[in-house]
């Protein structure tokens, strides 16, 4: 994404949090999110280049060593019928590719008593 953004002015709006706290350790957000990302206009025709942008954001959070981190985020944006399926190959063609190993991440732990 970072490559897909040189030279480019983004905005990124989250609104409307819901927060489920599962335990003292563990919580689940969900956020509406809204961006816009202008790149610079074409040296010739003046012609602007942008993108809108709405889905929401699933997250849940984990409290490790006294603050809060998002563990994990899932984003949904909607897509235009016209173009589901080629979206769908580029999806797929993406969950081939290997991954790096995630190192896991430990729940806060009570400090120790002297």
């Amino acid at each position: 994404v970072r490559d897909m953004l040189v030279g480019a002015v983004s905005l990124h709006r989250f609104l409307m949090p819901e927060i489920t706290f599962n335990s003292a350790t563990e919580a689940s957000g969900i956020w509406m999110i809204n961006d816009y990302n202008e790149w610079p206009s074409d040296p010739v025709t003046g012609e602007r280049c942008g993108y809108k942008g709405y889905g929401r954001e699933y997250e849940t959070y984990r409290k490790i060593d006294g603050a809060w981190k998002i563990t994990q985020y899932h984003l949904t944006v909607p897509v235009p019928n016209d173009l589901l399926e080629r979206v769908a190959k580029l999806i797929a063609a993406e969950e081939k590719k290997p991954r790096k190993p995630e190192k896991p991440l430990q729940p806060d732990r009570p400090a120790k008593q002297p």
